[in-house]
C-alpha cells in the first residue's frame, strides 16, 4: 500500500529505544521523552529495544536485564555500570567510528539508576546548550550536535530524602515528581492520622523510586506519663502497637518513623536513670512487640540528641534492629537557621560547627555496623504559631492550583534568605558529609527538614545544593554548586 504520509522534517531523527515500560522505568522513560521533545520539532518515536530503525540516532534507556542493546553494550566494553545500588552509565556520541549515527545511552544498574541517569542528562545537557534556541530549527541542530560526554556514577550516601509533615504537601504528584528529579529516594510523612489516599500516594512514590516512611508518636499527647513507670511504658506500647495494627500495618510502607519523649534537654529521669536508658527501655519493649508481628520491619527512632549526650552509652542496650534517626547534634547542618547570621545550635549540644562535628562522629561510632541516619535542618519549616493544628483523617496532596501558587509566593521571601544563607555556607554542610563517609557507615540516612517549602511549585536553589551535596560530597566545592544552578531547574 503506499501511503500519503508527509515527511516534513527531512533527514537522520532521533529514536528512543527503552526496555520495561513499567514502575520505576516507565516514570524514567516519560520523563526522558518530554525533555527530547522539548528539542526535537518532529515526534519522537519511542519503541521497545527489539524494533529499533538502523537507520536513526539513538536513545537507548533502561537496565542489562530490561533492554538487550544495553546489555550488549555491557558485554562488549561499550559501557560500565557502577555494581552499587542506584549506579548508572551515561554516554553520549558516536554510535560508531566511521558513522555519522550518534547515540545516547542512560543505563541503570537498576530501575532507580536509570532515572537517575535521565535525571543527571536533564541537568548537564541543559548546562551545556543553555539558553535554549527560540526557533525549532536551531533546537533540533543543537540536539544532532549533542555534546560527547561518558559518566558512571552512584550515589554517595545510599538514602537521601526530605522530613516533613504530611499536611504541607499540596500536590503529591508535582512534590515527588520534585524528589524524583533531585535524585532522592526517602520520604518520611509524619501525620497525627494517616491521609485516607495514603496507598495512592505510596504508588505515586514507589513509582518515582522513593521509599515512604510513616511517622507517628510513641507516647506524644498522652498526658502525665512517667516513662519510668512499667504501666505507663505498657500503656505506650499498647497504644502504639494499636495504631500500627490499625493505620500502619496494611499499607504498602517501607517502615515506620517514631518519635518519643526525648525533645528536650533533661538529662536524667526522676528515678535517677538517664533519658537515654529509660527511653531505649521503653523502645526495646514496644519494638519487640511490633518485630514478632513483623520481623522485617523497619523502625526508626528519631532522636533528640539535646536528651542523651550525656549519656551515650546507655543507647548501646538499643536493639540492632532499631534505626536512630538522630536530630538536634548542635549546629550546622542539625540546627541552623538562616535568617540569623550564625547558626542557632541548641544548648548544651555543641555551639560550633567544630564542636558539632566532634559530637557528631560520636554518635557516628555509637553503634558500629549499623545504620547512621539523621535529620539536618534550615530550610523552612510550620508555621506552628499561627497555622498548626492536629489534625484528623484528611486528603493529602490535592489542593488547588492557583491556591498552592499564592502559598509559593507567601514563602518566597523566606526561601530567598535561606538560599542566601546556604550559598554562603554550604561548604561547611559538604565538610559534614565529607567526614560522615570518612567514618564508613554501613548505610548512610539523610532526610532533611523541609516543611511547607512548597517545592512542588519550584525547588530553591538550597534544597537542590542539599541534592547535589548528598549525592556525591566528596566533588570540588564548585562542581556542586554548578550543577545545582543548572537552567533545567528554572523552568
Amino acid at each position: 500500500m503506499i501511503s500519503n504520509y508527509k515527511v516534513r522534517y527531512e533527514g537522520r531523527r532521533w529514536e528512543i529505544l527503552h526496555g520495561e515500560y513499567a514502575g520505576i522505568e516507565a516514570f524514567a522513560l516519560d520523563e526522558l521523552q518530554r525533555e527530547v521533545q522539548r528539542h526535537l520539532p518532529y515526534v519522537v518515536a519511542t519503541r521497545p529495544a527489539n524494533g529499533a530503525d538502523e537507520t536513526t540516532h539513538r536513545i537507548i534507556i533502561g537496565t542489562p536485564e530490561s533492554n538487550p542493546l544495553i546489555a550488549r553494550l555491557v558485554d562488549a566494553g561499550g559501557i560500565a555500570i557502577p555494581e552499587a545500588a542506584e549506579g548508572y552509565a551515561l554516554r553520549a556520541g558516536l554510535d560508531e567510528v566511521g558513522t555519522e549515527r550518534r547515540h545516547l545511552v542512560l543505563a541503570g544498574r537498576d530501575p532507580k539508576g536509570v532515572l537517575n541517569a535521565v535525571m543527571e542528562w536533564c541537568s548537564r545537557y541543559n548546562r551545556l546548550t543553555h539558553p535554549i534556541f527560540d526557533r525549532p530549527h536551531d533546537r533540533r541542530q543543537a540536539f544532532d550536535a549533542m555534546p560527547e560526554m561518558q559518566l558512571q556514577e552512584a550515589p554517595a550516601i545510599a538514602r537521601r530524602g526530605i522530613w516533613t509533615w504530611g499536611y504541607v504537601i499540596y500536590d503529591y504528584r508535582a512534590f515527588l515528581d520534585a524528589m524524583a528529579r533531585l535524585r532522592f529516594n526517602a520520604l518520611t510523612i509524619w501525620n497525627d492520622c494517616p491521609p485516607i489516599n495514603f496507598a495512592t500516594v505510596i504508588d505515586a512514590a514507589h513509582a518515582r523510586g522513593i521509599e515512604v516512611i510513616a511517622g507517628f508518636h510513641w507516647g506524644w499527647g498522652m498526658t502525665g506519663l512517667d516513662l519510668t513507670r512499667q504501666a505507663d511504658r505498657d500503656a505506650i506500647r499498647r497504644d502504639v502497637v494499636d495504631r500500627y495494627l490499625r493505620d500502619y500495618r496494611h499499607a504498602d510502607l517501607d517502615g515506620i518513623y517514631f518519635q518519643t519523649l526525648t525533645e528536650h534537654d533533661t538529662q536524667i529521669m526522676n528515678d535517677g536513670r538517664s533519658t537515654a536508658a529509660v527511653c531505649t527501655e521503653l523502645v526495646n519493649e514496644i519494638a519487640t512487640e511490633l518485630l514478632a508481628l513483623d520481623p522485617g520491619l523497619r523502625i526508626e527512632w528519631g532522636l533528640h540528641a539535646t536528651s542523651i549526650t550525656q549519656h551515650l552509652d546507655d543507647l548501646r542496650a538499643l536493639r540492632d534492629e532499631v534505626i536512630i534517626t538522630w536530630e538536634d547534634a548542635g549546629a550546622l547542618p542539625w540546627s541552623y537557621d538562616p535568617i540569623l547570621d550564625q547558626p542557632a545550635p541548641p544548648a548544651k549540644a555543641g555551639s560550633t560547627v567544630a564542636e558539632t562535628l566532634a559530637l557528631s562522629q560520636q554518635l557516628m561510632r555509637l553503634r558500629p555496623g549499623s545504620e547512621f541516619a539523621m535529620v539536618p535542618k534550615g530550610w523552612t519549616c510550620l508555621s506552628w504559631g499561627t497555622e498548626f493544628e492536629n489534625h484528623g483523617p484528611f486528603i493529602l496532596g490535592e489542593r488547588d492550583r492557583e491556591w498552592i501558587a499564592h502559598r509559593a509566593a507567601e514563602r518566597r521571601t523566606r526561601w530567598g534568605w535561606v538560599d542566601r544563607a546556604w550559598l554562603r555556607d554550604f561548604s561547611q554542610a559538604l565538610e559534614f558529609y565529607r567526614a560522615l563517609l570518612a567514618e564508613k557507615p554501613t548505610v548512610a540516612t539523610v532526610t532533611a527538614l523541609i516543611e511547607d517549602g512548597v517545592i512542588e511549585a519550584g525547588v530553591p536553589v538550597s534544597v537542590r545544593l542539599l541534592a547535589e551535596s548528598l549525592w556525591n560530597p566528596r566533588r570540588p566545592d564548585a562542581e556542586i554548586l554548578n550543577a545545582a544552578m543548572s537552567p533545567w531547574w528554572d523552568r
